[in-house]
């Protein structure tokens, strides 16, 4: 999805993060031995059956990564809306 990340998106995407099985997650050799498994907590999350280390490695490091730039777009937007509510911006 391309466009303007707007408050109702960044909430979509917060709530998908809270929803999914909480971190760390690896990755390894599946149970199968047919592709890089992801795990959480000793179970099995998604089994990636393109053997890419660098797929596997984004897909683990999402589980922190998305919940992390999530705080920081609303850190940053509530520090915007604090600047403009002031009324001495822009006077010098």
């Amino acid at each position: 999805m391309s466009g303007p990340m707007t408050d109702a998106r960044l909430a979509e995407i917060e709530a998908r993060a809270d929803a999914a099985t909480s971190g760390p997650w690896e990755s390894g050799s599946g149970y199968h031995g047919d592709g890089i498994g992801i795990y959480a907590t000793g179970m099995e999350l998604a089994n990636v059956q393109e053997t890419i280390p660098e797929v596997a490695d984004f897909i683990v490091h999402a589980r922190e990564d998305i919940p992390a730039l999530v705080t920081e777009a609303l850190r940053l937007r509530a520090g915007i809306r604090r600047v403009m509510a002031d009324p001495n911006v822009g006077m010098y």
